[in-house]
């Protein structure tokens, strides 16, 4: 998917970004390498330990975000929201 395809304000978002923190090396490539992932409720994105290989930006809806201290303890660290 390129830059064409993506919604106009996620791209903004994200250029907003990318301008703030990035060398333009590292910007060309996050561009290039955008998708537009949609998740059902309930469905994880990742999972507490597994490496932060992605970056993303919650275009629609709200995502909890929280750890497992215990199998019965689930701490909710924040909500990420459009």
């Amino acid at each position: 998917m390129n830059a064409a395809t993506i919604d106009s304000t996620l791209l903004k978002q994200l250029d907003e970004l990318i301008d703030e923190h990035c060398t333009p090396e590292w910007r060309n490539l996050a561009i290039q390498n955008t998708k537009v992932l949609k998740f059902k409720t309930g469905e994880n994105i990742f999972k507490e330990g597994q490496s932060a290989d992605y970056i993303y930006m919650v275009k629609s809806g709200r995502v909890k975000v929280y750890a497992n201290y215990t199998d019965e303890i689930e701490v909710i660290n924040r909500f990420a929201t459009d």
